[in-house]
């Protein structure tokens, strides 16, 4: 089935009657939203063995929720991809959030369910397995894979980077760079002469910390970025970014030339 037909058929919009009488067969996550104690919350609805909902409801600018139905019956590349679907259209609509962390919420999320229900579930810790698993799958249903997203790379992948290419620094003028700490999620917006040596330094103090990409630019730039996103500074240089915010990131810098 074609992208846009499956989508026609199985995407769900939620209004707010929907929201209450969906809150009924909830565990309590909807009511904690409906009741202002939390801004937003996923969810998935089993409907049977092999077909359910997954879905993620907001308040932060107006009640609103959007779900998709998915099935075991799908191959698990299809329901990878329709999953990402779905979640880009949440990160269009949901501007303040992350594309990367709703996926890898709602994988986290089925893995629960389904273990619950019988299956033995993976994600990613068996790509670089070599060896059988009939073993571990004795007296379940079966074995769901779902595969969950690396930040680090995703950033990376949105601003043309790779891991072997962010390394290179030859240029010998001061660049305005990006580093990512996985501990916290949160993004840094440097200027160094040495990025990369910079990153080595700093890892002195956290060794997670990666560097994403770096530009050729005036360090004016850097204060224009540290005041674009000064609602969402958390310290010093250190800011809350989203998806969003690296794309808006991506197309002010596009000016100039990436130093590597």
């Amino acid at each position: 089935m074609e992208l846009q037909e499956y989508f026609d058929s199985k995407f769900i919009v939620f209004n707010e009657n929907y929201i209450k009488e969906l809150s009924k067969q909830d565990n309590g996550s909807i009511n904690n939203v409906l009741n202002f104690r939390k801004e937003f919350c996923y969810g998935l609805q089993i409907f049977d063995d092999d077909e359910y909902m997954i879905f993620y409801i907001d308040r932060v600018k107006r009640l609103k929720g959007f779900g998709i139905e998915l099935s075991l019956k799908l191959d698990q590349i299809e329901r990878t991809n329709y999953t990402i679907e779905f979640c880009k259209i949440l990160n269009n609509e949901f501007t303040h959030t992350d594309i990367v962390e709703h996926f890898n919420t709602f994988q986290d999320n089925c893995r629960t369910v389904f273990e619950q229900l019988g299956y033995f579930t993976i994600g990613n810790e068996f790509d670089n397995f070599n060896g059988h698993v009939t073993g571990l799958i004795c007296g379940h249903k079966g074995v769901l894979k779902f595969p969950t997203l690396d930040k680090l790379e995703i950033y990376r992948w949105l601003f043309d980077e790779n891991e072997k290419h962010i390394s290179v620094d030859s240029n010998k003028v001061k660049k305005i760079y990006l580093l990512f700490d996985p501990n916290t999620n949160l993004i840094k917006i440097g200027q160094s002469y040495f990025p990369s040596l910079r990153e080595k330094t700093l890892q002195g103090i956290s060794p997670d910390w990666e560097l994403i990409t770096t530009w050729i630019a005036p360090i004016i730039e850097e204060r224009k970025l540290h005041n674009m996103f000064k609602s969402k500074r958390k310290r010093g240089e250190w800011f809350d970014l989203n998806f969003n915010d690296l794309k808006k990131i991506k197309g002010y810098m596009k000016k100039y030339k990436n130093s590597l």
